[in-house]
Order: structure tokens, then C-alpha cells, then sequence
């Protein structure tokens, strides 16, 4: 592999931090972050033309993968078809950004989840068990632990937002929780336990689904696009949220 390659192989294997796909790898279902050729042209600055042949020895060698994204309803009704997807196999993120799951150890495995779910309850979260499988399913795609609690406590966040309605003293009360888990987040972005574009991108959409604003449900609506967040509870909230501003205000 030339640098030219192993530079595109990390492009890819960053993704876009906001489209995730679940995806099949060595007989196991992954979720993994995903990239478009324009934003693999811009990250590369080069041409479809020019990243043809590169891409597609990546491809022989099995260090990555693509298929086709679902056309949007009126995409379909115009007969457009998908934007294709590229994304790193195991091997490839092994090469990119380290080992992963297949190179854990059973015990390391069990130990990056349990410090998964501690992490949960330090942003406020008790997980379910379904969270707990969707900890090591992250864990299991190549996640820290503190990237996978990130993504527990922000797609709980969002469905907590969307159930509390439109009761406007229920929905200031996130915001304080919501800032105490960002300065968390940080701290471990800082030392180097998250990636900077996924704790960007976490500490963004948690402040767009807390704050009261129009484009509000559009954010909720966006984190819960994501069918794994999105079919089950992941956690629990540890915070009152009724008691922050007394529970006769937040039921009035």
C-alpha cells in the first residue's frame, strides 16, 4: 500500500460522522461511519478519475467496501438511484485507526464495555440491555468506549427531548444536563479518548436537540434516523428532570 492509498484508506475509514450504516462484516452486523466520492474528492482533492484505480485496488485488497445508499421517496419517484457509499472493512480500520474487536482479546472485550457503560453513568445514563448491546456493537465496529457512551447518552438525550412534548419548562430542563455531559466529553476529547470529529459532532447535535429553537425537531429527527438508536430504549436517565424546576411548574 503507497501513501497515496493509505491516506485515502483513512478518509474513508473517518467517514462522515453523521451518516452511520450497519453493515455486514466477517459474518457480523457493524456499524460503521461512511463516505461519498464528493467528500472523498474534497478530503483528497482529487478527481473521480484520478481516485479510480487507488480506490479500487483498496477494494481487491479488502480493505474497504461499498454499496448504495436508499434513494430518497422523491429520488425513487424520479428514478434516481443512491449515492454510492464507501466504508472500511475490518482490516482496513485495523490498518487506519488501530485494532479493533477482532484483535481484543475476550477480556479486553468485556472490560472496553463495562467501562463503556460506567461512562454511561457518568453523563447521567443508566443503560438498558439493549444499550449494553448497542455499547458492544459500537465496540465491536472499531468504537472507544468513551465514543460508544457518547453515542448512547446523545440518542437517549434526543428521544427523552421528543417525549417530553411541547412543555416548555420540561424541555429547558435538558439543558443544563446537556452541558454538564459536553464539559465531559471534552475532557476526554481532550485527552485523546474520543476522536475530534465524533466528539464535534456529538457536543453539536446535543446542543441542537436541546435548544428551543424551529429547527429543533429536525435535529431530534436526524439523531433518531438512525434505526439501531431509534428502535429501542438505550438508557435511562439518572436526572430528575421534573425536580429541576419543581414538578408542580414542569406539569402545569
Amino acid at each position: 500500500m503507497n501513501e497515496l492509498e493509505r491516506k485515502l484508506l483513512a478518509v474513508i475509514a473517518e467517514g462522515h460522522p453523521e451518516r452511520m450504516m450497519t453493515v455486514a462484516m466477517n459474518g457480523k452486523m457493524v456499524r460503521t461511519p461512511t463516505a461519498k466520492w464528493n467528500e472523498i474528492q474534497v478530503a483528497m482533492n482529487m478527481t473521480v478519475a484520478q481516485l479510480h484505480d487507488p480506490i479500487a485496488h483498496l477494494v481487491v485488497e479488502g480493505y474497504i467496501d461499498s454499496g448504495r445508499e436508499k434513494a430518497s421517496g422523491l429520488g425513487r419517484l424520479l428514478g434516481k438511484e443512491g449515492d454510492t457509499l464507501f466504508w472500511a472493512t475490518e482490516e482496513g480500520r485495523v490498518i487506519s485507526v488501530g485494532p479493533t474487536a477482532t484483535t481484543m482479546s475476550e477480556q479486553e472485550k468485556s472490560e472496553a464495555l463495562d467501562l463503556a457503560v460506567q461512562i454511561c453513568k457518568q453523563l447521567g445514563y443508566e443503560t438498558t440491555q439493549y444499550g449494553v448491546g448497542v455499547c458492544l456493537l459500537s465496540i465491536y465496529s472499531g468504537y472507544t468506549p468513551f465514543e460508544a457512551a457518547s453515542q448512547i447518552a446523545l440518542g437517549t438525550l434526543a428521544r427523552d427531548v421528543r417525549e417530553a412534548g411541547t412543555n416548555m419548562l420540561k424541555l429547558m430542563a435538558f439543558l443544563p444536563h446537556a452541558r454538564a455531559m459536553i464539559d465531559i466529553i471534552h475532557e476526554y476529547a481532550d485527552r485523546g479518548l474520543l476522536r475530534n470529529s465524533l466528539s464535534e459532532n456529538d457536543i453539536n447535535a446535543m446542543m441542537r436537540v436541546v435548544t428551543v429553537a424551529p429547527e429543533q425537531n429536525a435535529w431530534i429527527d436526524r439523531v433518531l434516523s438512525d434505526p439501531i438508536i431509534a428502535q429501542e430504549r438505550m438508557a435511562m436517565s439518572m436526572v430528575d428532570y421534573s425536580k429541576m424546576f419543581g414538578e408542580d411548574e414542569a406539569e402545569a
